[in-house]
């Protein structure tokens, strides 16, 4: 089951310097913040894993700090892990490969203000070139140390590390937990991440936004419109409330199959439409009327049901945050709040 209490001891650790243990059905990787690495923790990643640490960024930034992928294929790079070239800092470290270096070398990637003269090449900090993404475009380990470096409000790198067991093998299921609960490590699958950002968002902007409002006069009565934005597929939703609506009060969702407005046009799904809008102007209740998108303008690693159940739920997020103001408003001010929703 995925819980939000994983996610936070996850960001709790990540934001305090520590490290996070990353899961999917393939392995394991430790992961700590570039933006924040240090001796300790980076002696402790290398002490307890390959040894072969990497750092994880956009490959946008990548671009910018002038750290190419390995391999000129693209067709390669679209399907596995794309590598990039290993560097150093160039100023402040000695051979490179002291945990004390790579720390350096770490915090020079994950700097806004660096450059591609504040790094040297070959190095020893293996690069790793993640999508722009993340795990919604691809479902690694990279991208999900990126993704929660991100909803950390932390820059957008960094550092992994494959966990092994004492062996050198890959370490097994039941070992990483006792291993994490040794070193009172939290341990976040990918999934987690991925459900996260469809439901959220990114960290920096919420899965969908209000833009606009409106009422909108039916034979029943009137109803309450609230437009949104969606931020991860472009998409144009809205919610439509009946007045007097409550937390207790149904809400039915509808997907259209193509950019209509049922307002004003024809639409495949404009029966359940108006039934639907019917029955909150007499009884209350919510309208969720998710729009379409492009689905082949970009790769996705989730499913387009996956998509629109997040931009549900977080569309409904967002009316229970705006009708919970509005009950504070009352009970701080006295006065009588309105049904109509206000934009955030």
């Amino acid at each position: 089951m995925i819980t939000t209490t994983r996610l936070d001891a996850a960001l709790q650790s990540l934001t305090a310097g520590r490290p996070v243990i990353i899961i999917d059905d393939d392995g394991a990787e430790v992961v700590l913040s570039a933006q924040l690495a240090d001796t300790h923790w980076t002696a402790w990643a290398i002490r307890h894993t390959s040894g072969l640490l990497c750092a994880a960024l956009p490959a946008s930034r990548a671009d910018e700090l002038d750290v190419p992928a390995m391999s000129a294929d693209a067709r390669y790079r679209a399907q596995t892990t794309t590598f990039g070239v290993a560097v150093d800092a160039a100023a402040g470290v000695g051979t490179g490969i002291s945990a004390t270096d790579r720390a350096r070398t770490a915090r020079t990637l994950a700097c806004p203000g660096s450059r591609p003269t504040d790094l040297t090449r070959p190095g020893h900090v293996l690069t790793v070139r993640t999508t722009d993404g993340g795990t919604l475009a691809r479902s690694s380990k990279f991208e999900a140390a990126v993704d929660l470096c991100r909803l950390g409000r932390l820059e957008p790198v960094a550092l992994t590390a494959a966990l092994l067991d004492d062996d050198g093998a890959e370490i097994a299921a039941s070992a990483r937990t006792s291993f994490a609960y040794e070193h009172d490590v939290p341990i976040i699958d990918v999934r987690d991440v991925a459900h996260h950002r469809l439901h959220h968002g990114d960290g920096h902007r919420e899965r969908v936004r209000p833009v606009a409002s409106r009422t909108v006069d039916v034979p029943e009565g009137t109803v309450h419109v609230v437009d949104y934005l969606d931020e991860l597929t472009g998409a144009s939703h809205f919610a439509c409330v009946g007045v007097g609506t409550t937390a207790t009060h149904p809400v039915h969702v509808i997907i259209e199959s193509s950019h209509h407005d049922p307002f004003v046009s024809a639409a495949p799904s404009q029966q359940d439409f108006e039934q639907q809008i019917s029955r909150i102007a007499e009884e209350g209740g919510t309208v969720v009327y998710l729009r379409s998108y492009s689905w082949f303008h970009r790769r996705w690693a989730v499913s387009q049901d996956a998509l629109m159940q997040g931009a549900a739920a977080a569309v409904v997020a967002n009316l229970s945050r705006t009708r919970a103001e509005e009950r504070n408003r009352e009970t701080t001010t006295g006065a009588s709040c309105s049904s109509e929703p206000v934009l955030r």
